[in-house]
């Protein structure tokens, strides 16, 4: 009976493992996933919480502070007075008859404070004036949250991008291991009746040999595109944060299309990429921490004061407060300050440090004009890349159309019995490799489109 519970479980589990993987999913429902689940995203999306935690920190750096000390001594010699004898009066005769002992009487000690020494001190700071130091250091980790923020769009973007390329790849994949399967097909019948032929003497053996290689040629193409087929599978379970996936679990259903006349303008997609790209935005955003850090250094240089507001309550003495009736008022104390400092001279230190923070602004500013550069070149190159392939899938459209006429006029032949089975086969041999051509230029179309939309930050919603 238990070995059946425990079989009736495990037939249960399976099912719920396997009919989810039975429903199709659109490149919107994998997107989702991939925001749940990926684990890159998970840990961008952690830093920027960290990040924001330490602006909101830097941020009511500008309020009072509180503080609360407190210490306990034990005094193996506490504090006394010494009086010898005398000392304080020397005696004597005050009137006849009247004679008053000396002051005291003998040496003595008079403590002042047991062997515990309790101190308890509340104190509030407030800076007051700080050159810009305080608002210059809430800029810059403003800054880098909102580089935080951008990174995590980055990352949103790319993946949303990748998931987009590896639908079309996989789309196009499916169409070729179909025209493969034909191929394969048409190749065996090739080289099964070149194989009779040569059988008969009626065909040489280097032309039975070059039939062989030939439908070797079309199964090595398709273990080459299962290959790439599988790759793109398990990149696509990684971004999703999924277990498996099965090409037939794939809705091409809502993805863009890419054979229209495409981005030609390339001013166009120039400005799209300043205004959207989160690589150019970051690069911004530490152009305005770079300044803002030389804010923050010169606010510690020469001349600049720092002016701040301290009360202290405290209170010192032998008694600990409340538990006896020794201890009073009188032994608290309330201390009122208003502090200021300036750095006055340090041999050229503070002045050096400046002058780092100027360049570290030129740095920056180096950066974003260089990575600015670099994507206008990868624009021009990707645009290039795209007309090559739409050149190549109109020019294998008309390589197509030719093979597709002679086999037709081939068949033709075959069927009025003047014509070779076997030329009609390696025609339609020839037809189904120009189909593979112009499916695997739609999918370089499509890994193009998408890297040069990752550049632009612009991707369908």
């Amino acid at each position: 009976m238990k070995g059946k519970t425990t079989l009736i479980l495990l037939l249960f589990a399976l099912a719920i493992r396997i009919i989810p993987a039975q429903e199709s999913s659109d490149w919107r429902s994998l997107y989702d996933l991939a925001l749940r689940n990926n684990a890159s995203l998970a840990e961008g999306e952690n830093a920027a919480r960290a990040a924001q935690n330490k602006w909101k920190s830097a941020r009511q750096g500008r309020g009072p502070e509180l503080f609360f000390e407190s210490d306990l001594s034990y005094l193996t010699n506490p504090r006394q007075v010494d009086l010898s004898q005398g000392s304080l009066y020397a005696g004597g005769t005050l009137a006849p008859g009247l004679i008053f002992p000396p002051l005291p009487e003998s040496d003595t000690s008079l403590p002042l404070t047991g062997n515990q020494w309790y101190s308890f001190r509340l104190v509030l700071e407030q800076p007051l004036i700080t050159s810009g130091k305080l608002s210059a250091q809430e800029n810059i980790y403003r800054s880098l949250w909102e580089s935080s923020l951008l990174n995590t769009n980055q990352k949103k973007l790319t993946i949303k991008a990748e998931i987009l390329s590896l639908i079309h790849t996989l789309t196009y994949l499916e169409k070729i291991l179909d025209i493969v399967s034909l191929q394969i097909t048409a190749a065996d019948r090739f080289v099964t009746l070149i194989r009779r032929s040569y059988d008969s003497g009626m065909t040489s053996h280097s032309d039975y040999l070059g039939a062989q290689v030939k439908a070797r040629e079309v199964t090595l193409m398709e273990n080459q595109i299962r290959k790439q087929q599988n790759q793109a599978l398990l990149h696509l379970e990684y971004l999703c944060g999924l277990e498996s996936l099965l090409p037939e679990q794939i809705n091409p259903e809502g993805l863009p299309d890419l054979l229209g006349p495409g981005e030609t303008d390339k001013e166009t997609l120039l400005t799209d990429t300043r205004a959207y790209s989160p690589v150019l935005q970051i690069l911004r955003q530490n152009i305005e921490a770079a300044k803002q850090n030389k804010r923050l250094t010169r606010g510690g240089s020469y001349g600049r004061p720092d002016l701040g507001f301290q009360v202290e309550l405290d209170y010192a003495g032998g008694s600990f407060p409340f538990t006896s009736e020794e201890w009073g008022i009188s032994e608290n104390n309330v201390t009122a300050t208003v502090g200021i400092r300036a750095l006055l001279g340090d041999f050229g230190k503070a002045a050096s440090l400046v002058k780092e923070a100027e360049s570290r602004i030129s740095e920056a500013e180096y950066r974003y004009r260089d990575h600015l550069e670099q994507m206008k070149r990868s624009i021009g190159e990707e645009l290039f890349n795209q007309h090559l392939n739409r050149e190549n899938i109109a020019y294998y459209n008309s390589q197509a159309d030719d093979d597709m006429a002679l086999a037709t006029l081939k068949k033709e032949s075959l069927d009025s019995g003047y014509g070779l089975e076997q030329d009609y086969l390696l025609q339609m041999i020839s037809w189904y490799s120009d189909l593979i051509y112009i499916e695997q230029e739609k999918i370089s179309l499509a890994l193009s489109h998408y890297r040069l939309r990752t550049l632009t930050g612009v991707l369908p919603e």
